[in-house]
């Protein structure tokens, strides 16, 4: 997976503004703009989750399944919105 080349983005503050064709996306939180980073160079899914694991320790607040959950409907998101191949 990687961050398709069509697609146009800038970080100002602490979003992310992404656009491809005629829609616009913003990511907002530190999770979401640390996984787009990984994007930036080929990535499988599975080192994503290891990478945002280490990045990230378990909290109290969510579970590792929780973090793989969001990790998986993120990267479906991106890929259906054909901002990553």
């Amino acid at each position: 997976m990687k961050i398709n080349e069509q697609v146009i983005y800038e970080k100002m503050g602490n979003e992310v503004y992404l656009n491809i064709e005629d829609d616009s996306f913003v990511l907002d939180n530190e999770v979401s703009i640390y996984i787009f980073d990984l994007l930036k160079v080929e990535q499988t899914p599975e080192g994503i989750k290891q990478l945002v694991r280490e990045k990230f320790p378990s909290t109290e607040e969510f579970t590792d399944e929780e973090k793989e959950e969001y990790i998986d409907e993120f990267l479906f998101v991106l890929q259906k919105n054909h901002i990553i191949h």
